[in-house]
């Protein structure tokens, strides 16, 4: 893992010992500090240590009775209920160990839930440090919200609209009758449970209630402007901000979010201004958090920087790091510079010691994931990686970190450079099923299933005695995909009371990955179903879809339900060497050529964002052969490109024009239409870009994406407030999938079929059904894509349910 055990970069090993910071918002607030049990060191004030194998929720119930303890006796009789989030508002899993959830100096805060208990919670909202290398350098960074570095006199602190004599705000609240006033703080107080537990839009409309009778309530202003930095919003951010500091000028946190919506509006000159008034008032209070202090001169810097001053910018900076040469802002900023200026080892050596200090800050992850991908800096990484590789046990520090990289570069698109670092450390420890499990993932994301295969058969050669528990091991695995001469492996019949580890689950899903492969190529089916009858004796009576491998399973779920409907072989010959892909399982030789040829190749399981495939629309696709004279589909290819439900569509024979076509999938895992908007990084969007490189020129395509977007996508972007209705986020993915589509058909002059996102799902059936209607309208008037008019057939005759023959619970 990367938040325990040792650590190589630059070639300094260290031991990595877990301490991180847990923050509660409420009245009195309070920050605990939580380390490892094995930290000699711990112990002492407002520290409390741990068990290397604590979940999630002892940490919170440890907080809660130091909390009960000092400030609120009566939790004693019943701690309230809680859960711990992050930086992004995320929950965090309370079953799961906070070794594999909690990263070392990282923060994380405590959500009461609402009516648990009499304290207040905070509504801040914690930013993510969202930038691009080509965006602001200014971009909104935190205002930390720990109480350690939040303005201990800030107008925000409370949710009381008390009148005080001080108050700027007097004047309203006095014109104000009392019941009002009732209604006004329930409003408040209803906005404030609201957003502590992510509720932003109901947050938001609350408080904007809230200042149509009191326009200056300052709690409602400097929260709103918090909501839109967040949602990428600023212009709304900046409205109410400027108000809230010119009626509340002493509030430093006013001004600092200020600073940060000017910086994503590219005002830089102006975000520097609200910077130097928030150092104004700190200068001015020594009470104010020294640290808080720092990180504004940082963001002054940035806001410098961008605006041109890149002299006065360095300066600042050379100054906080002269004061504290520690600063993981200010050796960022600096970083960057240096990276602008052409020094990139200079640059490379300095993200990777914010990366020791700050692992879980996404900016420097997404420049470092940047860097590596400019001509000759990933062999610089990996020299630096492996300078202190002359020892015997090199390989147990150093590939560790290896795969550290891999994982996170991958999800910012540096897909490549991942290959390259999961190979070198599967090369290390070739006994790693973790390991090997991820530069799978990675070759998948190419769409190398050649590669990928070579990898798997490799692994099971290599290990032959490596087993998922008792049941199957590897050596079972690889003589059933390459028989020789004795008797195959029988699956053994066992229950399903052993619990499997983490190292089983790997495997398991490296098994399951393999016949998703198998499956993709288009391989033997009776070969497929030989493998599975392996699979099955273990795998059945198991609730994997609650593990971390629940995305491998429900492929194969999905895979093993769609052999029992397709007939072997799948693929014609011609059109699987055209693709790449073999109709047969790959020979031992083809396994040794893979595993060669891969070694300049490396995904992280753990990070990786996929989508489980969920009901699927197995049959929907053949409403195309009654189409096809109206669709002037000609001879030639046809190729399905799409999410999870792509697989219920592949190797389906269609017959058109009196020539037998076959669907071939590009599989595309996790994609949403969001994913594809030209500022993603997103490693889905690698994946898609990979898949159209493998599309031969003058194609005929179906794409078949969204549902992903209308499942988790619409909805959440709404409650986040970055959009204010549904019909406007459906209407900007809309704008996106068209701009890409008509790009290909530019690029590769594709004939290109718009799939209607299947309605599998009776929890979003709604969304799916508006979002189908305005994507249908929106196609039909484009004369380059052909929109396929088959939704409604889709649905049982009221409308309301998804036609049983298209049922696929995978």
């Amino acid at each position: 893992g990367c938040c325990a055990g040792t650590s190589v970069f630059a070639g300094v090993v260290l031991l990595v010992l877990m301490k991180f910071y847990v923050h509660y918002e409420g009245d009195p607030a309070f920050t605990l500090i939580v380390k490892d049990a094995e930290d000699p060191t711990s112990g002492g004030g407002a520290v409390r240590v741990v068990a290397t194998d604590s979940t999630v929720q002892d940490v919170l119930n440890v907080f809660l009775s130091e909390y009960a303890t000092r400030y609120a006796p009566a939790w004693k009789a019943q701690l309230p209920h809680a859960s711990l989030v992050d930086e992004n508002k995320r929950t965090i899993p309370p079953t799961s160990r906070a070794r594999a959830k909690i990263q070392d100096k990282m923060d994380v805060f405590v959500v009461l839930y609402p009516n648990a208990t009499g304290a207040t919670t905070s509504t801040t909202t914690h930013h993510a440090e969202n930038k691009t290398p080509t965006q602001s350098h200014a971009s909104s960074t935190p205002v930390r919200a720990s109480s350690s570095s939040r303005p201990s006199s800030s107008s925000s602190s409370s949710s009381s609209l008390s009148p005080s004599s001080s108050n700027p705000q007097q004047q309203d609240i006095d014109s104000t009758t009392a019941a009002q006033l009732r209604l006004i703080q329930g409003h408040l107080d209803e906005a404030v449970a609201a957003a502590s537990v992510g509720a932003f839009q109901r947050a938001a409309q609350l408080f904007q209630s809230v200042l149509v009778s009191i326009p200056t309530a300052p709690l409602p202003l400097i929260r709103l402007g918090d909501i839109y930095i967040s949602a990428g919003r600023p212009e709304k951010a900046v409205g109410y901000l400027t108000t809230l500091t010119e009626h509340h000028g002493s509030s430093m946190e006013g001004w600092i979010l200020l600073g940060h919506a000017c910086s994503q509006t590219g005002n830089h000159a102006r975000a520097a201004q609200a910077y130097k008034a928030a150092l104004e008032l700190a200068s001015k209070n020594p009470s104010y958090d020294p640290n808080l202090t720092e990180q504004v001169k940082v963001f002054l810097a940035k806001a410098l920087y961008k605006q041109g001053d890149q002299d006065t910018a360095i300066q600042v900076l050379t100054i906080v790091l002269q004061a504290n040469e520690e600063c993981p802002q200010a050796l960022l900023e600096y970083g960057i510079a240096l990276e602008d200026r052409g020094k990139l080892l200079e640059a490379l050596r300095i993200y990777l010691k914010v990366l020791i200090t700050r692992g879980d800050n996404r900016t420097v992850r997404e420049y470092l994931a940047a860097l590596v991908q400019r001509p000759g800096v990933l062999a610089m990484l990996e020299k630096e990686l492996l300078a202190s590789s002359s020892t015997s046990s090199s390989a147990q520090v150093v590939a560790p970190a290896l795969a550290f990289l891999a994982t996170f570069i991958k999800d910012f698109g540096a897909i490549q450079q991942s290959r390259h670092l999961y190979t070198l450390a599967l090369e290390m420890r070739p006994d790693s099923v973790s390991y090997c499990l991820n530069l799978v993932h990675v070759h998948e994301l190419f769409l190398d299933y050649k590669s990928a295969m070579g990898v798997i058969a490799s692994f099971l050669k290599r290990n032959p005695s490596t087993s998922v528990g008792p049941y199957i091991t590897c050596d079972q695995v690889y003589r059933t995909l390459y028989p020789d001469s004795s008797p195959p492996p029988q699956p053994s019949m066992h229950t399903s009371s052993y619990t499997l580890s983490e190292e089983d689950l790997d495997l398991l899903a490296i098994i399951f990955t393999l016949c998703k492969i198998l499956y993709l190529q288009g391989s033997n089916i009776s070969e497929l179903t030989q493998l599975m009858g392996l699979i099955e004796p273990t795998r059945k009576g198991r609730e994997l879809h609650l593990t971390s491998i629940r995305n491998e399973h429900a492929y194969y779920c999905c895979v093993s339900q769609l052999t029992e409907c397709t007939t072997p072989p799948l693929t014609p010959p011609s059109q699987a060497q055209e693709a790449g892909t073999s109709t047969h399982i790959p020979s031992s030789k083809d396994n040794d050529e893979g595993k060669d040829k891969g070694k300049d190749k490396g995904k992280g399981k753990g990070s990786q964002k996929s989508s489980e495939p969920a009901a699927g629309d197995q049959g929907a696709l053949e409403d195309l052969s009654s189409q096809a004279a109206r669709l002037g589909l000609r001879d030639g290819d046809l190729y399905v490109v799409g999410d999870s439900h792509c697989l219920a569509a592949a190797w389906r024979p269609l017959q058109m024009h009196g020539t037998q076509h076959v669907l071939t999938p590009r599989l595309v895992t996790g994609l949403k239409i969001w994913h594809l908007r030209k500022e993603s990084t997103f490693f889905p969007k690698a994946n898609f870009e990979c898949a159209m490189d493998t599309l031969p020129d003058g194609a005929s395509v179906v794409f078949l994406f969204g549902e992903i977007d209308c499942r988790e996508g619409f909805l959440l972007a709404v409650e986040k407030c970055k959009y204010d209705t549904l019909e406007e986020a459906m209407s900007r993915t809309i704008a996106i999938y068209e701009e890409v589509l008509q790009a290909l058909v530019a690029r590769k002059k594709l004939r290109i079929f718009v799939h209607p996102v299947p309605p599998v799902l009776n929890e979003t059936r709604h969304i799916v059904k508006a979002f189908n209607a305005m994507l249908r309208k929106s196609i039909e008037a484009i004369p380059s894509l052909r929109w396929l008019d088959f939704f409604d057939a889709m649905l049982t005759p009221d409308g309301m349910l998804l036609r049983d023959e298209y049922k696929l619970d995978g």
